[in-house]
């Protein structure tokens, strides 16, 4: 039975949850930390992340390394550079769907009984959510799934690496990493001190991060938008090298089916940017209004312009087969654009501009994603799947604010506190995602060249977090609307008056986004990305035809195995983790109060969080899957 304050089920299966209000949050601060126990207090109206931070975090995560380094893996396995402005278009597309899918399902969960009514106040963590409402048994397995993998790929290791080739070639641009001069073991100092920098920022100050994400956006989509415009224009004037360079025709060796699986790939990863606001939602001030309008504007944005900044490159960078591929697209537009009619000119000191720049570009990125990431690791956290979760889950004031602010009212008294207290930041999470990140970056940069070392861990991500665990997210969401269909659920209310006696997850009644359903329309994105995610899980053991001299010595299938071995690490972790339960007869009962605030419209949020991890000697057998007692306000 559950006890006061804990998980109050208005139904087996959605299990919505009694909230508690602000008093409570104010007691419970009051209390401070205790053994077992924290309270978490979310951001105050003022520290809310509104509509241009929403629409900049996916700015400056989106465009980064993938949409200046990603263009010649894409050509040079297509071969056909129509054909890989098409892969772009047709990856921007899939994103676009699965983007749809996180919109209905983060806008809807969790879902929490308050003063007899039920609201909807959207949690941080992402998928994270999605995954563990869809999939509650076997017990803990999809937290275990989902929280491993994140935790190990959660990070852009990759785009560090490739910030450290940039950096090179800012100090030696004539030094390729094929020559005697380039040095690999500055490339990753280079790398760890890129994550090392963003970490600092993100326990050191949220506001002005906050802002600097918010500069790098602005710069980054001015910059490429320049790029774009730039090609197509230079191109044009330039012997028409728009018509003569993007042609239908295999010109090189690739474009046979494990090569355009593999070119899809690298082009989808490029537009992994979309879930960084759904990474942070719970801190999203009025995401109801605001939310799906401003991600859907920035992503349309996207879309629609990095197939154009591909043509601007293809319009200038000439094509003759995949010899003729350069390593890096960007590197090789812009050296052509400095060196004008004369090929022979020198444009090293315009290749350390550019550069610079496209470092620069890669530190906004990393940036972004530290500031998102570690806020889902300490979601993470919060389910005690971890040593020292509760540390992993808990905020504290950010290293300015302690110099700045006092963190305890000195009259006792939380009430102004609770919406006037200084900034909160993950120290320990963010501790938590910079090992990681860098034991990446030492481990694969170590082994191998840099940019097979971006190519490694940007594929590995791509993989396990956007593919296979978008592929369990959206294959959930294909589910529950089946589920209401076969139970004759409708997304009209007034249509299911009898609906308490029929069964089912009733997720179209329930469901907050789109206010107004789309007829079939809204039904396609999920099936589709479904589709197209459980085909490339598998496609992508196909052997490509295109293989890069230096990569040879590796078999094809060597990537996807260790993406599928990395997820299965997951798995071992909740094995390991059930039968340590079972064999010790502990069990860790977590309890999350949530504690919300509701407007005169009737709009909830999230003020608060109370999270306590309980020993227990109450276990049954691992097979027996208990009803668990956390509260996810499912």
């Amino acid at each position: 039975m559950a006890q006061p304050g804990q998980a109050q089920h208005a139904d087996d299966d959605l299990r919505e949850y009694q909230a508690v209000s602000i008093g409570q949050l104010e007691r419970r601060l009051a209390e401070g930390k205790r053994n077992g126990q924290r309270t978490e207090i979310a951001p105050t109206l003022k520290q809310k992340l509104g509509r241009l931070t929403i629409v900049c975090l996916i700015f400056n995560r989106t465009i980064g390394t993938g949409i200046f380094a990603q263009p010649s893996n894409v050509l040079y396995l297509t071969g056909s550079p129509a054909v890989s402005i098409i892969l772009w278009i047709f990856g921007g597309l899939v994103i676009l769907c699965i983007t749809l899918s996180w919109l209905e399902l983060g806008l809807t969960i969790p879902r929490y009984v308050f003063e007899g009514a039920v609201y909807s106040a959207p949690r941080s963590g992402g998928d994270k959510n999605y995954l563990e409402y869809m999939y509650k048994r076997p017990r803990l397995f999809i937290s275990c799934v989902f929280g491993i993998t994140f935790i190990i790929f959660g990070n852009l290791a990759g785009n560090s690496i490739q910030f450290g080739i940039y950096m090179q070639a800012a100090i030696s641009p004539q030094c390729t990493e094929d020559d005697a001069c380039f040095n690999k073991t500055y490339v990753i100092l280079w790398a760890i001190g890129v994550l090392s920098l963003c970490s600092f920022l993100n326990i050191a100050t949220r506001s002005f991060l906050i802002t600097l994400n918010n500069v790098f956006a602005f710069a980054k989509c001015l910059l490429i938008v320049a790029t774009a415009l730039l090609g197509i224009i230079y191109g044009s004037i330039h012997g028409d090298g728009c018509r003569k360079n993007i042609a239908w025709s295999n010109q090189g060796a690739g474009g046979e089916f494990g090569d355009i699986v593999l070119a899809m790939f690298y082009a989808m990863y490029s537009y992994t940017g979309f879930e960084q606001p759904f990474y942070v939602l719970a801190e999203v001030k009025q995401p109801q209004e605001i939310f799906a309008k401003y991600v859907l504007g920035a992503l349309a944005f996207i879309i629609v312009l990095f197939p154009l900044t591909n043509v601007g490159f293809l319009c200038v960078v000439p094509y003759q087969g995949s010899d003729s591929v350069p390593k890096n697209m960007a590197l090789k537009f812009f050296q052509i654009i400095a060196q004008g009619e004369d090929a022979s000119a020198d444009t090293s000191t315009s290749q350390r501009v550019i550069s610079v720049i496209l470092a620069f570009i890669i530190l906004g990125t990393v940036m972004a994603q530290t500031f998102t990431g570690t806020r889902v690791k300490q979601e993470i956290g919060k389910e005690a799947i971890l040593p020292f979760s509760l540390e992993i889950a808990s905020g504290s004031d950010s290293l300015i604010a302690r110099l700045t602010n006092n963190s305890i009212p000195r009259d006792g008294s939380f009430t102004d506190y609770i919406e006037d207290h200084p900034e909160q930041v993950p120290m320990a999470a963010t501790l938590l995602h910079i090992i990681f990140a860098i034991f990446l970056v030492v481990l694969v940069g170590a082994t191998t060249k840099p940019t097979n070392a971006y190519r490694i861990l940007t594929y590995l991500r791509v993989f396990t977090i956007i593919v296979v665990l978008g592929l369990l997210t959206v294959a959930g969401l294909a589910y529950l609307r089946i589920d209401s269909w076969w139970h004759g659920i409708s997304s009209n209310i007034e249509e299911n008056k009898d609906g308490d006696k029929r069964g089912g997850r009733r997720w179209l009644e329930k469901r907050q986004w789109p206010q107004k359903p789309w007829p079939w329309l809204g039904a396609l994105p999920p099936f589709m990305a479904a589709a197209i995610l459980a085909f490339m899980s598998m496609a992508v053991f196909v052997k490509p035809s295109q293989i890069r001299p230096d990569e040879r010595n590796r078999p094809s299938w060597a990537y996807p195995l260790t993406g599928w071995l990395c997820l299965g690490f997951g798995i071992l972790w909740w094995a390991v983790l059930r039968y340590w339960q079972w064999k010790t007869r502990t069990f860790i009962v977590v309890t999350r109060i949530t504690h919300l605030d509701v407007d005169g419209d009737g709009n909830a949020r999230v003020v608060g969080e109370s999270i306590k991890h309980e020993d227990s000697q109450e276990m049954a057998d691992p097979a027996d899957d208990m009803i668990e007692l956390v509260n996810r306000g499912n």
